[in-house]
């Protein structure tokens, strides 16, 4: 059951199926879920229209309609529903000044929630950043917090509705330790080669003749492992030394594989079954074990709640891991020289078949000779 609200402000209770929440660190929560046309429910079904708000009772979480399919169902009409939660409205605001230069966190936060019901906390120390001559502004508020603010200032953030929380990092050390055939199950693994980058060319900002002010290229010692893969040419008019190149560029490369592990898992009230208690919030770090000897420390970057099966499974992703080359070098090394053991013995075994199967054929030659 959730509470609708239509733009007229009138509200009911709506039943629902297959009601299913999306979170994911760095990006807006989602809810899905299906509802019908009965007779009980149809005040709030025809509730269900452009710019329609619904919330969990459970916690209070709002979260604004964005797509709305329907299909007849037997005697029914059933829809499908998507809803985000509504930090989704801070992309109603358009921002149409622009700053430049260094500017702080809060100065931008100011411009993308002025006007808005938007409030916001930062909670950590972060510096300035220094957006040149390209600025900061002129786009939507939820465009510019997630793919501008969030990747120049470095931070990560959480939401309650219309209040943003703003921190160096999300989540706590050590939060859990998930078993595999115990509190977690079905894991599976997902291995991405095709990002592997170990070279990049940057740049500073350009001059009048469209000359750069500084330059630079970096490479990544793993270049001897993987080979030159170079990067996006990488290019900032924030950036007017070699020195920020220098300490810019290496996070601009990702010199390894991505490693991604996905799990379900059933939440327990108080404690897994080996009695550790385990905190499965998005952002926390900890410990996935599997039957197949992986034993990594992780974090929690994004999860499926099935909310009508009271919170009791749900489906929790970790990673992206970062996989060491040089353990990966060393296995490769230790698994080659298991190899080249196994070949001789394979080998040796074929050498002694051969020469049985000669003397085999030698005496088979030498029946039904008669002497003389």
């Amino acid at each position: 059951m959730l509470i609708i609200t239509d733009y007229t402000g009138a509200t009911e209770a709506l039943k629902v199926a297959d009601l299913q929440e999306t979170q994911q660190l760095g990006q807006v929560t989602q809810l899905d879920f299906t509802t019908w046309n009965e007779e009980s429910n149809l005040a709030a079904y025809n509730m269900l229209s452009p710019r329609c708000l619904v919330e969990l009772p459970e916690t209070g979480d709002l979260f604004r309609v964005t797509e709305n399919d329907g299909a007849t169902q037997g005697t029914y009409y059933s829809r499908s529903l998507t809803f985000l939660s509504v930090m989704q409205d801070l992309d109603d605001k358009m921002v149409h000044s622009l700053i430049t230069g260094s500017q702080s966190l809060q100065t931008c936060m100011n411009m993308i929630v002025s006007g808005t019901k938007f409030t916001y906390t930062i909670h950590d120390n972060i510096g300035n950043h220094d957006f040149g001559d390209e600025g900061f502004g002129n786009g939507h508020g939820l465009d510019l917090f997630l793919n501008t603010l969030s990747g120049s200032f470095n931070f990560e953030w959480t939401n309650i509705n219309y209040h943003i929380d703003i921190y160096r990092t999300v989540g706590r050390k050590d939060a859990f330790v998930f078993v595999d055939g115990d509190d977690v199950s079905a894991v599976a693994e997902t291995q991405d080669y095709t990002t592997i980058t170990t070279k990049i060319h940057g740049e500073g900002k350009h001059d009048d003749n469209d000359k750069p002010v500084c330059i630079y290229d970096y490479t990544n010692p793993n270049v001897s492992i993987y080979g030159e893969i170079e990067a996006d040419d990488f290019q900032s008019d924030s950036i007017t030394t070699v020195d920020q190149l220098k300490q810019l560029l290496p996070s601009k490369v990702q010199s390894y594989p991505k490693i991604q592990y996905t799990a379900n898992l059933n939440t327990f009230g108080k404690a897994s079954p080996i009695g550790v208690e385990n905190d499965a919030s998005i952002g926390n770090y900890g410990y996935l074990r599997t039957r197949s000897g992986v034993d990594v420390n992780t974090r929690i970057t994004a999860k499926t709640l099935y909310l009508q099966n009271n919170h009791s499974i749900s489906t929790v992703t970790f990673g992206n891991l970062k996989e060491d080359p040089a353990m990966i070098t060393a296995s490769l090394r230790a698994n080659h020289n298991q190899t080249v053991e196994e070949i001789k013995q394979i080998k040796n075994e074929n050498n002694h078949l051969a020469t049985g199967v000669a003397a085999s054929i030698t005496a088979l030659d030498k029946v039904g000779d008669v002497n003389d």
